[in-house]
């Protein structure tokens, strides 16, 4: 009879522990969330510096350089050209899409086929070039190239 007794104090010892951790772990968390909260918020400040500094780097995965450089770059080509091509997406059968930048404003996704500017529509894509032409059937007037990356 008395090993029943001492069993029950076993288990209510046990239960006792896991209480306390349960209550001490509920308390690190509680005193956790105003920190966390406060990094929420410092990242939600950093948002739009992350932004502007991540389109240099799609720029640079694309294959190509930002309009901004090479505006700057002196005695290149890209001061006299209307069109910029920024990056290509080349997929089997010549459908495909690229980004261009027309006369310095912000680059956009043409996909083969689109109007670029009235009069002038995206032909063809393939690897680091695009084909620009006043239709579909007509030959090519223009042939963009994406800069060589340098090193």
């Amino acid at each position: 009879m008395q090993w029943k007794t001492l069993d029950h104090w076993h288990a209510r010892i046990a239960a006792f522990g896991v209480a306390l951790l349960l209550g001490a772990s509920t308390a690190y968390w509680a005193l956790q969330w105003p920190a966390q909260a406060a990094i929420d918020g410092a990242t939600r400040s950093a948002e739009p510096e992350l932004q502007s500094a991540d389109s240099a780097a799609i720029y640079q995965m694309l294959g190509g350089e930002s309009p901004d450089a090479a505006r700057a770059a002196p005695g290149s080509g890209a001061q006299v050209a209307r069109f910029h091509l920024i990056g290509v997406v080349a997929r089997s059968g010549g459908s495909g899409s690229a980004i261009i930048a027309v006369d310095g404003k912000p680059p956009k996704s043409f996909a083969v086929g689109s109007v670029v500017e009235p009069g002038l529509v995206l032909q063809s894509v393939a690897p680091r070039t695009a084909r620009l032409g006043a239709d579909m059937q007509s030959g090519v007037s223009q042939t963009l190239e994406i800069a060589p990356a340098v090193r």
